[in-house]
């Protein structure tokens, strides 16, 4: 079925008494499993036969298994005889991850179809990710995958032009939020690799974003007329891949649709779950992710804007570059006001406070050239001294229980503080980071013939772990990240 022609309810919503007894029997242990399930006939003939179906638990899982084509995740180790270095690994591994692009919809699925071709980050995941994408890009770039690049970048471009914003990914379930900012980050990317000729190619999808993110409610209003943003999701309700686990934290609440909201906007970050969003540290019901201004998404913001200007000064459009020259301008000295504690932090619009602990986020002013030498030596002496593990750099401080949290490291968070450190002249801090983080994975590699999601940087001897589902193996941005890394050390890259 072509995309214009497709049926626009996915099954969980065309079928959601299947869908709601299928979570309230524990039928499946990882709820994305079951949201990502393929029809195999028509939503009418399914609804049709569930309507009679027995709905004792066993017939249920027979329904299920009978109109239903379920996805299963293989974490079998690689045979390591054939993958001898972890290089050779990512560069065996990558058709793996590659998907064809096809607008060739399947009724009732869960899936988007995108135009062009793209890469997924692996294990549960298969589909493809805003932010992850911009760092499996990076490893995509050394191993001469430049079509692949642009044609990410343009599956971007069709999601902004379709939808009006960048979705978490390319599921039904994800169009009610995006993720960090990296659009920008990618055309640039993407024009390192060609030319700049690109920058006026996604101008339009460039303002776009740029508009989705300055419009209600993910933008803060200070009284003095200084604006930042925060991350919104724009439902309240349980998140449709973890149902039965969002619904069983709800039920603390006698009205939980703010909780579903703040849960939902975390996941909008990537940080889905951290401290960071936390009132009680130790305690996600208390999780009040709208009321805070993040500092990595604002700093992703400001190098938007900065984008954008460049991009309108190289058409010789003047006068709109100076426009986004300047809100860039402003969002510096709001960020400096609100989000700066001395070090880079996340703002409490809430009660009107920094957020006290220093976390991994507070680099992300480096990475885009925001920060000023003296901010920028502060903050790199907080990150040396409370972040710097044996594996890398921590998460936070923090140990929450969260995957977002200390003990573990995530290979975005690594490049973007070597390259933000590297840019501020603290090359023997970013080397170090990247050496330790190299020989983490190239430690796991040997042990397990894997690339895993996350990582424990504190003690290098156990696993990361955390969170609502197992680590996960692939894995797109880690393998991007280590060629990225390896290249820099190298003397190759430029960050």
């Amino acid at each position: 079925m072509s995309e214009k022609n497709q049926v626009t309810l996915p099954f969980y919503e065309a079928l959601a008494d299947l869908f709601q007894t299928a979570h309230e029997m524990e039928i499946f242990e990882d709820g994305k499993a079951w949201v990502d399930a393929v029809p195999k006939c028509s939503i009418k003939e399914i609804r049709s036969n569930w309507q009679t179906a027995n709905k004792d638990k066993k017939s249920v899982e027979e329904f299920i298994s009978v109109y239903f084509d379920v996805p299963v995740v293989d974490n079998k180790p690689l045979q390591l005889n054939q993958r001898p270095t972890v290089e050779s690994h990512i560069k065996n591994l990558w058709p793996s991850l590659f998907r064809k692009g096809s607008l060739t919809y399947v009724e009732g699925s869960s899936l988007i179809p995108i135009p062009y071709d793209y890469v997924v980050p692996g294990g549960r995941f298969n589909e493809m990710y805003y932010w992850d994408s911009y760092f499996t890009m990076l490893g995509l770039a050394i191993h001469g995958h430049k079509q692949m690049i642009r044609d990410m970048t343009k599956n971007f471009a069709y999601f902004i032009d379709r939808f009006g914003f960048a979705p978490n990914g390319n599921r039904s379930y994800f169009l009610s939020r995006s993720q960090p900012p990296f659009f920008g980050l990618m055309v640039e990317l993407l024009a390192g690799v060609e030319d700049e000729s690109v920058y006026a190619e996604f101008l339009p999808q460039l303002v776009k974003e740029h508009t989705f993110w300055m419009t209600p409610p993910r933008v803060i209003t200070f009284d003095n007329g200084l604006t930042l943003n925060r991350y919104a999701d724009n439902k309240s309700e349980p998140r449709e891949e973890m149902y039965r686990d969002d619904q069983k934290e709800g039920s603390h609440f006698s009205d939980p649709a703010s909780f579903y909201n703040h849960l939902r906007s975390a996941c909008e970050s990537g940080w889905d779950f951290s401290s960071r969003w936390m009132r009680d540290k130790g305690d996600l019901t208390t999780i009040h992710t709208h009321d805070i201004a993040p500092v990595d998404l604002n700093a992703l913001l400001y190098a938007l804007e900065v984008i954008i200007g460049r991009s309108y000064q190289l058409i010789g459009e003047n006068m709109l570059a100076e426009k986004f020259t300047l809100l860039a301008d402003s969002r510096k000295i709001a960020m400096t006001q609100y989000c700066w504690h001395g070090f880079w932090t996340d703002y409490h619009y809430d009660v009107r406070r920094p957020y006290q602990l220093i976390t991994a986020a507070s680099i992300t002013p480096l990475f885009v050239g925001l920060s000023t030498a003296d901010q920028a030596e502060l903050t790199h002496h907080r990150v040396v001294e409370e972040l710097l593990k044996p594996g890398g750099l921590c998460t936070t401080t923090v140990e929450s229980g969260q995957q977002w949290d200390q003990p573990n490291g995530w290979a975005p968070l690594q490049w973007m503080a070597v390259a933000g450190l590297s840019r501020y002249g603290f090359t023997e801090t970013a080397s170090t980071i990247a050496q330790r983080w190299l020989k983490l994975n190239d430690k796991v590699f040997a042990d397990t013939g894997k690339m895993l999601e996350k990582y424990n940087v504190e003690n290098t001897d156990l696993p990361g772990g955390g969170g609502e589902y197992p680590v996960q193996d692939g894995f797109g941005w880690t393998n991007g990240v280590y060629l990225a890394l390896q290249s820099w050390l190298n003397g190759t890259s430029k960050t």
